[in-house]
């Protein structure tokens, strides 16, 4: 007699994608930021994508009218950061905070800033840790499989330059998927109060499809998923 065929059971597979998928929402609910608030409501559901399928977020913005960015974005980067960039940064920080009597805190502070680019560009000659040259590269395939998954979401989807998806890198190894094009930018409640009212209403309009974009780009994820 020959071997039985193994069929996949298909609904079985899915039912464990959606049991890994509503305990992640759980997860992703208890996160915050510095200050205690949790994920903005918006942008839950593509943390939520991001992270099942292997982009670990680091934080997030819904995009607001009168707080943070007006824009929506999500910060990737790769698990267990090394606590030094550069050979010797520890060393150097404190040797240059004991020479003008301050703080390690308060070398953090804008009024002590040419102080602490003083020390920043010391530390940098000696170049960059093994460590965070290797947890570089993670992030550099993060970028490259973030890539991927965008190429394919536009492969037959044409939007507007503002509304269309992109990735912002940083010099430290985190990177941003992001959209909002001149609107991508941080905002106050003071600096919206002085726009005119024609003003808000576009921005709030604008807002809108930007949520939109990053909403379809996690229908898409999801998809992916299950």
């Amino acid at each position: 007699m020959g071997k039985e065929q193994l069929i996949p059971n298909f609904e079985l597979i899915k039912s464990k994608k959606e049991i890994e998928w509503n305990n992640k929402e759980k997860e992703v609910e208890g996160w915050g930021d510095k200050l205690g608030r949790g994920i903005d409501e918006k942008i839950k559901n593509i943390v939520v994508a991001f992270d099942m399928i292997g982009l670990p977020t680091s934080s997030s913005c819904e995009g607001h009218l009168d707080h943070g960015y007006s824009a929506p974005w999500i910060g990737i980067k790769a698990p267990n950061e090394p606590a030094e960039r550069f050979i010797d940064q520890d060393k150097i920080f404190q040797k240059i905070a004991d020479e003008y009597n301050l703080s390690l805190d308060d070398m953090g502070h804008k009024e002590n800033r040419e102080i602490y680019f003083k020390a920043f560009d010391e530390f940098e000659k000696n170049g960059e840790t093994l460590e965070f040259q290797q947890w570089r590269q993670k992030n550099q395939e993060l970028i490259r499989r973030a890539s991927e998954l965008l190429n394919k979401f536009y492969k037959e989807r044409k939007v507007l330059k503002n509304i269309k998806l992109g990735i912002i890198e940083y010099a430290e190894g985190e990177f941003r998927i992001y959209n909002g094009g001149e609107d991508y930018h941080p905002i106050t409640e003071e600096k919206f109060e002085k726009l005119t009212e024609e003003q808000k209403n576009e921005l709030s309009q604008r807002l809108k499809q930007y949520q939109n974009e990053m909403k379809e780009f996690a229908k898409f994820l999801k998809e992916k998923i299950f």
